[in-house]
């Protein structure tokens, strides 16, 4: 017999290995508007807003760009959605009492988000559509809150 089928022979492939879980336990997680936003802002930190594609977020989240289309309408939507996940991630400072000093808290509050995801100003400044969403709406409300 040739030597490399006999060295086919000799070897043995190990079944898997059954550990208790089912195959549906092992599913991924599913696709969600949250999930595919959270993908897409992490593309953003890392890459550049260029970066952030249908079929890049696809592979991101190892599932075919056209999935995407199910929870989400199109780019313009995943930009906007980013917007609302950055503003949702606001840490509002603890109020003073004396409005400067809550002032200058949340203009550090602010450098700090605009520190972790450098590239969301650009987006502020290219979006389409007014702030509508309560995500987005919230900074702003207590900010005016505090010189109100």
């Amino acid at each position: 017999m040739p030597e490399k089928l006999e060295h086919l022979e000799n070897s043995s492939v190990e079944p898997p290995q059954d550990d208790g879980e089912s195959s549906t336990a092992r599913r991924r997680e599913p696709l969600t508007r949250e999930r595919i936003l959270r993908a897409a802002l992490q593309v953003m930190d890392a890459e550049g807003l260029e970066a952030v594609t249908m079929r890049r977020l696809g592979r991101e989240l190892g599932v075919e760009a056209m999935s995407l289309y199910n929870h989400v309408a199109d780019k313009e939507a995943i930009l906007e959605g980013i917007l609302e996940v950055v503003m949702d991630d606001f840490e509002f400072p603890e109020e003073t009492g004396d409005w400067e000093a809550d002032v200058r808290a949340g203009a550090r509050a602010w450098r700090r988000l605009m520190t972790a995801h450098p590239t969301v100003i650009a987006l502020f400044a290219e979006s389409k559509h007014p702030a509508s969403s309560p995500e987005r709406l919230r900074p702003m409300e207590w900010a005016f809150e505090i010189l109100g």
